[in-house]
């Protein structure tokens, strides 16, 4: 659905909670505050509203909220709750034809290619929408067992032109993500680096099943909790109350420590979204418009197959409510960063043997909202 109407609060109260040192306590605190100390906002309350769920807001605590963001110029009065506003689908809609990278595999048995089902279904999500009437391509490609013979491919070219792109799957699965995404940092495409924590990039993925893999962006578990030690200690050296955030990063680090198996990761600034094969999973959308015209660039990374469907869902559907700035030719373009949930369960019993995909999706919605990254004194920030 396209323009889908929005409910404005969360995204209004995020941002007083990222001026807030990210404290749902600071937040309750200031909104007490400027209520002269009679009316609030409980912050847990807070916490569920921006999380999106279905919460029960009284006449008084709307009141509350409209006497504090009116400081802000964000008051209820003077701006709709709801609204109908652009989506990433637009920003993509510029271009007059669009190219979409889909993994493949050689199966030796069938001696042909394969695509997953998860991608191929993704990639159909792009033909139903306001997408259809552009000229798209289909590209596939071809994973190979080493990454060194990736480099004399067709479609590395096609990366370059000047049409739209949407690239499917993560570099562990479509190589198309990964140098479209080292691209956008200027970086080189499965060169693997020490991790540089004063310079971190906006972010990570956590495969330890598949801890081979060169990938750029992909760290280990125990650079990912180096990295988050790092954002506790600075949360520490601050005045502000920051005892939450510090309690969630450290439980964030336990919790990379015990990933086994096949549970992956994805690490966005300090935030960290663990992922099980079934159950919650996550995956990450990264856009940015690409010199030399500034036609968009995007990229479905989940951490599984079926994760990498649910995002597809949800940008198809309108729920990625931001677009990309104006291209300027004269600066580094901002990367437009958003985290999704995905909810899958078990098939049927007796439905699939133990060795097919026995997973179908429940749901999807975003969990952490779009939001932009600037490259700044050679470094990005998240603004």
């Amino acid at each position: 659905m396209d323009n889908i109407t929005t409910f404005r609060l969360p995204d209004v109260l995020r941002k007083r909670y990222e001026r807030k040192g990210r404290s749902w306590d600071a937040l309750a605190k200031a909104i007490f505050e400027a209520n002269n100390r009679e009316r609030g906002v409980d912050r847990r309350k807070l916490k569920r509203l921006c999380d999106g769920e279905d919460v029960y807001l009284s006449v008084s605590e709307l009141l509350a909220l409209d006497q504090y963001l009116r400081r802000f110029n964000e008051g209820l009065a003077e701006n709709t709750i709801f609204y109908r506003g652009e989506n990433i689908l637009d920003s993509l809609a510029e271009s007059e034809a669009l190219t979409i990278f889909i993994a493949a595999r050689y199966h030796q048995e069938l001696k042909t290619e394969t695509v997953s089902r998860w991608d191929m279904r993704a990639v159909t999500r792009f033909t139903r929408t306001k997408l259809a009437g552009m000229h798209i391509d289909i590209q596939d490609v071809l994973l190979w067992d080493r990454i060194e013979q990736i480099k004399d491919d067709d479609w590395i070219k096609m990366l370059k032109d000047d049409r739209a792109k949407v690239t499917i799957g993560s570099p562990l699965a479509c190589p198309a993500s990964e140098y479209l995404m080292a691209r956008m940092v200027n970086l080189t495409p499965y060169q693997k680096e020490p991790l540089d924590i004063d310079k971190p990039l906006p972010f990570y993925f956590i495969f330890p099943d598949e801890s081979d893999c060169p990938s750029t962006f992909f760290i280990q578990k125990s650079e990912a909790i180096t990295l988050l030690q790092k954002k506790v200690r600075e949360i520490e050296s601050k005045v502000c109350n920051t005892q939450e955030i510090k309690e969630s990063l450290t439980k964030k680090i336990l919790e990379i420590e015990s990933l086994k198996g096949d549970d992956r990761a994805i690490i966005v600034s300090q935030d960290v979204f663990i992922s099980t094969r079934v159950g919650a999973s996550y995956a990450l959308l990264v856009a940015q418009r690409q010199p030399p015209v500034g036609q968009v660039v995007m990229s479905l990374c989940g951490t599984y197959g079926s994760t990498t469907l649910g995002l597809a869902n949800v940008v198809t559907k309108g729920e990625i409510n931001a677009v990309l700035p104006k291209f300027d030719s004269n600066k580094k373009q901002p990367l437009l960063v958003a985290v999704i949930e995905v909810i899958t369960a078990p098939r049927s019993a007796g439905s699939y043997g133990p060795q097919e995909e026995n997973r179908r999706l429940v749901s999807a919605r975003v969990v952490r909202a779009p939001r932009f990254f600037n490259f700044s004194d050679g470094r990005w920030v998240e603004k």
